[in-house]
């Protein structure tokens, strides 16, 4: 172990300075782990929330479904908490809103954290995208975050739950490296072509997690 990763050399498991109960693994080269980012607790009063706010439509709300065109790729639903979806932030939709912030202070933490130990900087956060997988047909088949599109230099996947089977995220260029998340666990990588990856198919229950995409300039696709 080093205190600088390198392709060969993982660097030494860590506590957050400002966080300390956030533990850092380097699992893989570009890869880290951020273990105990939320609370087991309040990750499935999320769970919850978005259960009842878009799974049961009590809220009004629903998940959207893959992009035309894109159903051969993924069968995941997203939903993306901003105004354009909820409106303005009121009693009905406030939890949404304050869960989406707390989550996206979480993930920032982390990220900023990642790019110090590269020496780089984020300076654009794209929209929160709360996602679920529902058994016996939720995946994501083998895809790379960045495109001509859609720029992005860090992404980053908090888990909310694991009372499911299967969805384990599996790196394709990184022999196979495979990761069965925790609730409160947040995975950080490059979103270049190399970290080419994939949700396996959840083979019982639903799962639910974040994602979180960066750049290191300014909004530029």
């Amino acid at each position: 172990m080093s205190n600088v990763e390198t392709l060969t050399v993982r660097a030494e498991n860590r506590n957050l300075t400002d966080n300390p109960e956030i533990l850092v693994r380097n699992v893989s080269f570009g890869v880290n782990l951020y273990q105990n980012t939320i609370p087991v607790e309040e990750c499935y009063k999320y769970v919850t929330l978005l259960s009842e706010s878009l799974d049961n439509g009590l809220k009004n709300y629903s998940w959207l479904p893959p992009e035309e065109g894109d159903e051969v790729r993924t069968a995941a639903n997203d939903f993306i908490v901003t105004e354009e979806f909820l409106g303005p932030k009121n009693e009905t939709n406030k939890d949404l809103y304050d869960m989406n912030s707390r989550v996206l202070d979480v993930i920032k933490t982390c990220v900023s954290d990642y790019a110090s130990s590269w020496g780089i900087e984020i300076h654009y956060y794209q929209d929160l995208n709360f996602v679920r997988y529902v058994a016996p047909t939720g995946y994501f088949a083998p895809h790379i975050d960045d495109s001509p599109h859609t720029v992005r230099s860090v992404s980053a996947v908090l888990y909310l739950n694991d009372n499911y089977d299967g969805g384990e995220l599996l790196f394709t260029r990184l022999d196979n490296l495979k990761i069965k998340p925790k609730p409160g666990d947040l995975v950080v990588f490059p979103s270049t072509y190399l970290y080419e990856h994939k949700s396996e198919l959840v083979t019982r229950g639903t799962k639910y997690c974040v994602v979180s995409f960066s750049d290191l300039y300014e909004k530029r696709g």
